[in-house]
């Protein structure tokens, strides 16, 4: 499918701002931060999201990773418990003093941001009593 049809197929079945004024790249593949577009040009990605920023794109740790938990269990909530997900907490806890020793493995930041104004109404509640 070429560039000009996968705009016009963005532009019907995607909610999109600026649409009328810029189209952005149709990005095809990306390593660190170096991003290609479907033609083959390369950009500096200074705008990836939230895993890719810290990261880089493909990062072979992360590739492994996550190839590695794909053949044994990828993802659960929050309230259930990985063998992965106890170490994990397990080694940060490790580099935390003693007050922050627990963790709370979450989704979400909205999810996030919702357990920490509980956890800091918790506290104060508790300092009041």
């Amino acid at each position: 499918m070429d560039e000009k049809e996968l705009v016009r197929l963005a532009n019907k079945h995607m909610i999109r701002t600026l649409k009328e004024k810029w189209s952005p790249p149709i990005l095809a593949t990306g390593r660190g931060c170096i991003v290609k577009d479907i033609q083959g040009k390369e950009f500096i990605d200074f705008t990836s999201g939230q895993i890719c920023a810290a990261v880089g794109h493909n990062h072979p740790k992360v590739v492994e990773a996550i190839k590695s938990s794909c053949q044994d269990i990828l993802h659960v909530n929050s309230w259930r418990l990985t063998a992965d997900a106890i170490n994990f907490a397990v080694k940060l806890a490790s580099y935390l003093p003693d007050s922050l020793s627990k963790t709370m493995l979450l989704n979400t930041g909205s999810e996030s941001t919702e357990v920490a104004v509980k956890m800091a109404k918790r506290s104060l509640f508790e300092q009041a009593a």
